[in-house]
């Protein structure tokens, strides 16, 4: 049952169109380890074989890998001639770049900021390369990588204020000041008690934010 799973990436602002792709895809998982409930992510390599697991928690935890990391990606065969490739660390980020750019982007997650280990052989034909790791130390650190690694390509980094972490973080901060200008204060009010006296407070948050 991936309902948890497909629930907790509406939590984080991922498109419902992403989300129902990777249940129809069976790349979407849903996990359950040491009482712990995770949104898994099948990992296939360009030939469609099966490297890993990714486990990320929805309540509470520690992500983990079971398998060997591989990159992941929804574009395996537009990787081949594009122009420009999104390079994230991430699954969630990812496909927070697709909700905030389009489903049509292309990209891929590294599932963490080290680019050592992997056959990125299908970065050697874009011409652009988009940084869009995390805004910390890591992140610096893998956009340096990349800079080394292809120093003839164009490298840009994605936009990201001193308040986020993460591209997941700018989707979330960019959806939830849409959703509030819509909003009147009255409109505020009756969604903030209907959260505090409602059962389906879980429906309320991934709808509201």
């Amino acid at each position: 049952n991936v309902d948890a799973s497909r629930n907790y990436l509406l939590g984080r602002g991922i498109l419902a169109e992403l989300a129902n792709q990777l249940v129809d895809e069976q790349i979407l998982l849903f996990n359950r380890h040491n009482n712990v409930s995770y949104c898994t992510f099948a990992v296939y390599d360009k030939n469609k074989a099966l490297q890993c697991l990714d486990n990320h928690p929805i309540d509470s935890g520690e992500k983990f890998v079971l398998g060997k990391k591989q990159v992941f990606s929804l574009d395996w065969p537009q990787l081949q001639t594009c122009g420009t490739v999104h390079v994230c660390e991430s699954i969630i980020d990812y496909l927070s770049i697709k909700t905030l750019e389009g489903t049509s982007t292309v990209g891929i997650a590294l599932l963490g900021n080290q680019l050592n280990g992997y056959d990125l052989s299908f970065l050697d034909k874009p011409q652009t390369l988009v940084s869009c790791f995390d805004n910390d130390a890591g992140g610096f650190s893998a956009y340096l990588d990349l800079q080394e690694k292809y120093p003839d390509k164009q490298l840009d980094i994605y936009e990201l204020s001193a308040n986020h972490n993460d591209i997941n973080e700018r989707l979330l901060d960019e959806q939830h000041k849409r959703d509030a200008a819509r909003l009147s204060a009255q409109d505020k009010l009756s969604i903030y008690q209907a959260y505090v006296r409602g059962d389906n407070r879980s429906e309320l948050a991934i709808q509201w934010g």
